[in-house]
């Protein structure tokens, strides 16, 4: 769940319901792939719930928390406040096949790289850092809001 993956993650989704319940949440995840060691995201998920209960968090907001996938915890180095990533798709498209012979496309198929800039989820994982990423629920882009303002017509 990082970077613009949070869109789709029903993690997160979850978290965000808690939030709009007035619930402190927080969604977190193992990055990596099998055998997924939850041994290491156990005491960061207990540390971080300690952290929401004792000093609460502003209004409609969750932590999107990440867990290096790293076999002890010891190898972990930290935590690290971020900020969401980006994921970058290419805009390749690949014909393939069904398991049925029917064509099909997909649209964005090759490899995706991350953008990585020192304060993103995505380069604290793969420094072995836990990523903590606070989330807004309100959407609005501010910026797009007052300029629509000032130059619609209608």
């Amino acid at each position: 769940n990082l970077g613009d993956d949070i869109t789709y993650s029903g993690t997160v989704s979850a978290a965000i319901e808690g939030t709009i319940l007035n619930a402190p949440s927080f969604a977190i995840s193992l990055v990596g792939d099998k055998p997924f060691h939850y041994e290491t995201a156990y005491p960061v998920a207990i540390e971080v719930a300690k952290y929401i209960l004792d000093k609460s968090l502003p209004y409609d907001t969750l932590l999107n928390v990440n867990v290096p996938n790293v076999q002890r915890g010891d190898m972990v180095k930290g935590m690290k406040i971020t900020r969401q990533g980006k994921r970058v798709y290419d805009n390749a498209i690949q014909d393939t096949y069904s398991p049925w012979g029917d064509k099909q496309y997909w649209i964005g198929g090759g490899t995706p790289y991350w953008e990585q800039g020192e304060d993103m989820d995505i380069k604290a994982v793969l420094d072995n850092y836990v990523s903590v990423t606070p989330i807004h629920l309100d959407l609005t882009n501010y910026e797009a809001l007052e300029y629509l303002k000032k130059t619609w017509k209608g």
